[in-house]
C-alpha cells in the first residue's frame, strides 16, 4: 500500500539530506562489503521493485547484498528476478547486520520496517532513501525527495551515480516501481523525469 504524498510537491530535503547526499551514499555503498536492503511492511510494487533492483545493482558491483522484508513478497510481484531470494528477518543473524550497511527504501519511518527494524537498527551504517514528505530522516545518511514519483526513480539516479549499467533484474524491478506508484503513469505525480526514467 502506497503512502499518501502531496501531488506536485517540490523536491525538498530533510535537514542534512537530499540530493546532495547521493554521491556520499554511492561512495558508502561502493565501500561496503555487505549491504542489507529493507522496505516497509505490506510492500507494494515500488517497495519490492526498488529493493530487488538495488540488490541486483550492488551484486553487479561485487557486493554481498540481500533484501530483508518483514512481510512476504506479494504474489503479483513474485515474477521479479530476486523476489524469491528476499529474506525474512528471522533468517538473518544479528551479527551479519552489525557489520553491514543497511538501506531502508520507501519507508517513511523506522516503525514501518516491522519485525525487520531490529536488524536495521543494529547495522553499522544506516541509509534512508524515500519520497514521502513526512519522513523525518532517521538514518545516518538520508535522501528524501518528495518530488520523485517513486523510489524507483531515486534508485535509478543512484545507479547512474555509481556508474553501473542496469542488469535485466534491476531494469524490471525499477519499471515495476515506476508503473505501480504512478498508477501506470496516470497519477498526478507522473512527471517528465518519470517518463525519462522509464
Amino acid at each position: 500500500m502506497s503512502e499518501a504524498k502531496p501531488q506536485g510537491a517540490r523536491r525538498t530535503a530533510a535537514a542534512g539530506s537530499g540530493p546532495s547526499a547521493v554521491p556520499e551514499i554511492a561512495r558508502e555503498l561502493a565501500r561496503a562489503e555487505r549491504v542489507l536492503v529493507f522496505t516497509h511492511i505490506r510492500p507494494d510494487g515500488d517497495a519490492i521493485g526498488s529493493a530487488v533492483a538495488l540488490v541486483s545493482i550492488l551484486r553487479e558491483k561485487g557486493r554481498d547484498a540481500a533484501a530483508v522484508l518483514a512481510d512476504a513478497v506479494p504474489r503479483q510481484y513474485a515474477f521479479l528476478e530476486g523476489g524469491a531470494d528476499v529474506l525474512a528477518p528471522g533468517r538473518v543473524k544479528r551479527s551479519l547486520a552489525e557489520g553491514a550497511v543497511a538501506v531502508a527504501l520507501d519507508t517513511s519511518n523506522a516503525e514501518r520496517l516491522g519485525d525487520a527494524r531490529g536488524l536495521f537498527d543494529s547495522a553499522s551504517r544506516k541509509i534512508n532513501i524515500d519520497h514521502h514528505v513526512s519522513n523525518p530522516g532517521y538514518a545516518d545518511l538520508n535522501w528524501i525527495d518528495p518530488g520523485a514519483a517513486a523510489v524507483g526513480e531515486m534508485v535509478f539516479s543512484l545507479a547512474r551515480e555509481m556508474g553501473r549499467r542496469l542488469a535485466p533484474a534491476a531494469r524490471d524491478g525499477l519499471y515495476v516501481a515506476l508503473m505501480t506508484d504512478t498508477g501506470r503513469f496516470t497519477y498526478g505525480n507522473t512527471t517528465a523525469r518519470t517518463f525519462e526514467t522509464a
